[in-house]
């Protein structure tokens, strides 16, 4: 016959054995493994791959919104039909267009021309354009910020140069090789008579660097 107290005291063993195991210092399953794999490496893994990406990104949209000295009529602060295509470019921009627009500095080299003040009046004609081309439809303030940013493509001058030292570089020296020959097989014709047989012999030139 089961003892009444039987249940009750089987009840308190089985709380108690956790109990105790929290006391002494032992952990669950999920104590000692990461529950966020492999969710959290990812994560960093992302992020490494984002933070080498993020200056290239930035840099080539500075680029793509930066108005060049050849957008502009040569020594003049007017834009030139090339320039004007390029900001109307800027402004359709999806979903709105960039508040920021970069112009690059004056390349002016004629020393008579103040390129302080060639630059703030094309700032302003810039502004101007984009503001007209852009009111009937929700835009930023526009502002232009001045820079002088390096060349992103290289001279073809340059690059032939280039190339034709490396080609000019190359040098070799020919010297006497062996020589060679060549020997044909005998032939019998039909008649039963035999081809003489015929060789030659050369001397030829071996190249070598």
């Amino acid at each position: 016959m089961v003892h009444p107290n039987f249940n009750i005291t089987k009840k308190f063993l089985f709380c108690l054995v956790p109990l105790s195991l929290t006391f002494t210092g032992c952990f669950g399953y999920r104590d000692v493994i990461d529950p966020y794999y492999p969710k959290r490496y990812n994560v960093d893994a992302r992020n490494s791959v984002r933070t080498a990406l993020a200056p290239q990104v930035s840099n080539g949209n500075v680029l793509d919104q930066t108005v060049w000295d050849f957008h502009f009529e040569t020594g003049k602060p007017e834009l030139n039909a090339m320039g004007k295509d390029h900001l109307k470019r800027l402004a359709r921009r999806r979903p709105v267009a960039q508040e920021v627009i970069f112009l690059q500095v004056a390349q002016n080299p004629d020393e008579k021309v103040n390129n302080k003040e060639l630059n703030k009046a094309r700032s302003e004609n810039i502004k101007a354009y984009m503001t007209k081309i852009s009111e009937d439809k929700v835009h930023p303030e526009f502002q232009v910020v001045l820079h002088d940013p390096a060349e992103v493509s290289g001279s073809g001058i340059e690059a032939a140069r280039i190339i034709n030292g490396k080609q000019s570089g190359v040098t070799g020296v020919f010297t006497n090789g062996q020589s060679g020959s060549s020997s044909g097989g005998s032939n019998t014709g039909s008649s039963g008579g035999s081809g003489s047989s015929g060789s030659s012999s050369g001397t030829g030139n071996t190249g070598g660097y």
